[in-house]
């Protein structure tokens, strides 16, 4: 008995297809060649390997594996604030103006 199976090649924006290393696979698979990050309003955004982005007060960076890329992300947790602590500073920032022709 025989079993016909349609693998489908499409993968998305972010992928390659991969065919079976095996003869006796199937189908191959989708591999991540960079990182798709989803966004809350529902957009995404492809990021290339070694790309780094800021988002909601997280760091987010792309990175290869030998699985593929993934997106590894890192929160930056502050201590509570302490006023007793604080100093006082005030600084004047002079603003130039250049103009290029």
């Amino acid at each position: 008995n025989f079993t016909l199976v349609n693998c489908s090649k499409k993968c998305d924006v972010h992928q390659v297809y991969t065919p079976s290393p095996s003869d006796y696979g199937c189908c191959g698979t989708c591999k991540n060649v960079s990182c798709k990050f989803h966004m809350e309003n529902g957009t995404s955004v492809v990021y290339a390997v070694g790309s780094t982005w800021h988002y909601n007060c997280t760091t987010y960076e792309c990175v290869k594996t030998d699985e593929g890329a993934i997106i590894l992300n890192y929160t930056m947790v502050c201590p509570p604030f302490n006023e007793t602590e604080c100093k006082m500073v005030c600084t004047l920032l002079y603003l130039r103006k250049f103009i290029i022709i």
